[in-house]
Parts: structure tokens; C-alpha cells; sequence
């Protein structure tokens, strides 16, 4: 019997249009190697291709994990709950800022 492949989904265009609003896209693409179109492209909808070592670094760069910047998904280490950001906001607070992310909690 043969497995099916589960289709999976990329969110890297909805995260990416939520978490880069506080970076520069010329300034960022440098940091992690791509030009800045490419990172462009992919704040539109384009698929990343095989730029996995640069998708690495953006993930580091923006404190999330592989799977919460092309999924839009991250799971509790402890509850093994599954949680999709749907907002995320920063703001400054005289020199300190803050950053308050609304999830949702899948069944």
C-alpha cells in the first residue's frame, strides 16, 4: 500500500508580511545572504527554492524556528500543542521594545 504524501502548506508570504514590517529588506537580505528581491519575492508569495542556509539564517535573525517561519506553526515542547501566530505587534518603551504575538491554538 502506498503512502500518500501529505500536502504541506508554506506560509513564508503571511509570516514574512507580519514579522518584517520592523526591518529594513535591503539591510536583512545582506544578513542572510539573498538579494534583496529575493526577499521580496518572497514577502509576495514566491517559493524559496533551495536557499535553505538563508532561510535558516532569517529564522535565526527574527527568533523563530524553521518550521514557524515556513508554516506559520510551532509546537509546545511540553503540552505537544500545535499554536498558528495570527498577530504579532512590536512596540518601544523608551529604550526597551516588546513584541506581544496572539495565537491560536489548533485542535
Amino acid at each position: 500500500m502506498k503512502n500518500k504524501k501529505e500536502k504541506i502548506e508554506l506560509k513564508l508570504k503571511e509570516v514574512l508580511q507580519r514579522e518584517l514590517d520592523t526591518y529594513e529588506l535591503k539591510g536583512l537580505a545582506n544578513f542572510i545572504g539573498v538579494s534583496p528581491s529575493v526577499l521580496h519575492g518572497w514577502k509576495n508569495g514566491v517559493k524559496p527554492g533551495r536557499n535553505i542556509e538563508s532561510l535558516i539564517r532569517l529564522s535565526k535573525k527574527l527568533g523563530l524556528k524553521l518550521e514557524e517561519l515556513l508554516l506559520n506553526e510551532k509546537t509546545d515542547e511540553v503540552t505537544k500543542e500545535k499554536t498558528c501566530t495570527i498577530f504579532t505587534s512590536t512596540f518601544r518603551d523608551g529604550r526597551a521594545q516588546y513584541k506581544i504575538s496572539v495565537e491560536k491554538v489548533e485542535d
